[in-house]
């Protein structure tokens, strides 16, 4: 039986195809004017640029209407080193990629103020508010830390992680720590296990174990949440691990150091690594001596579920976070 976040997924998945073939209808129309406009008042910038836009706008909608929109969040089996060739990138490819992006903004609005003047404000404000939004992604990117002392002492002062855990990369999806809030989440890596902390509030947080060998089936996805710019673009993943209850996870990107691209890449490598059953040495995240837990620092309760003891069961469950 779907999850409540599977349903909302459904839900917004049905409103991009409304969105969708509602364009396709419009641009419809309006491919058939521009070309009744070329046949009878001859060629027109204008109306070869109408033209142009409208079949690329057609294609690509029916395209992800065929094959992109139905696999969104459906999980498929994993395969070593294969598959989900983007989010494999380094941080490197990663800027190139935002940076090529934006190049590509740009040459767009060159054309249209080439073809159509009369729109080449109205462009330049839209390049101009999504090359903003590109940078931020490349600066969430530019200083990302696999896991900053501070979040490390944090969590083992709170009790989520053991001193001597290996951890190898960390993911927290708010700004810092004093906005922990219900609904926020820490991801942590280490060389077995993928380890889910799920707050509820400051002194209340579910922890989750999963090991790395168990994943079977893995779907990510980017979702526009609300508000229509790459700052409200979410990453969806959902997980399927072998005998355990499937995972659905949420993150949002709300820290300016911590980018939800990076941390999967680095989850990618080190499922690779255990499926493959070529585990690197472990090599824990030094912590800074002289790093110090803050004043407000202390024990809270713990929910936790660790799916590598053999009591742990319960396939057909699904968690959502």
């Amino acid at each position: 039986m779907p999850g409540r976040m599977e349903i909302e997924f459904e839900k917004k998945k049905k409103k991009i195809k409304t969105i969708l073939i509602i364009g396709i209808v419009f641009f419809g129309f309006g491919l058939l004017i521009s070309i009744h406009t070329l046949k009878n008042e001859g060629v027109s910038a204008e109306a070869v640029l109408a033209v142009i836009v409208s079949a690329i706008y057609i294609i690509a909608a029916i395209f992800a209407l065929i094959k992109i929109i139905p696999q969104m969040g459906k999980p498929v089996p994993y395969i070593p080193m294969k598959g989900f060739r983007m989010w494999r990138f380094t941080p490197e490819q990663w800027l190139k990629y935002y940076k090529n992006g934006i190049y590509g903004l740009l040459v767009a609005v060159g054309l249209f103020a080439l073809f159509v003047p009369r729109l080449m404000f109205q462009s330049i404000g839209t390049v101009i508010v999504s090359v903003f939004g590109i940078r931020y992604l490349m600066k969430r990117i530019k200083y990302h830390v696999p896991a900053d002392d501070a979040s490390l002492f944090e969590l083992e002062e709170l009790g989520l992680i053991s001193e001597n855990e290996v951890v190898l990369s960390l993911y927290k999806d708010f700004p810092s720590w004093k906005d922990v809030k219900d609904g926020s989440k820490v991801l942590v890596l280490t060389q077995d296990n993928f380890i889910v902390l799920n707050f509820s509030n400051r002194d209340l947080a579910e922890k989750f174990v999963f090991p790395l060998k168990g994943l079977e089936r893995l779907a990510i996805t980017q979702m526009d949440t609300s508000g229509g710019d790459v700052k409200s673009v979410t990453t969806i993943l959902t997980m399927g691990f072998r005998d355990l209850p499937s995972l659905w996870l949420v993150l949002k990107g709300e820290s300016h150091q911590d980018a939800p691209e990076v941390f999967i890449s680095s989850f990618l490598r080190e499922v690779d690594a255990r499926l493959m059953k070529k585990p690197k040495p472990p090599q824990a995240l030094k912590r800074a001596a002289d790093v110090k837990a803050g004043a407000d620092f202390r024990k809270i309760d713990i929910k936790s579920e660790d799916f590598n003891k053999p009591d742990s069961s319960g396939s057909a469950r699904v968690i959502e976070l």
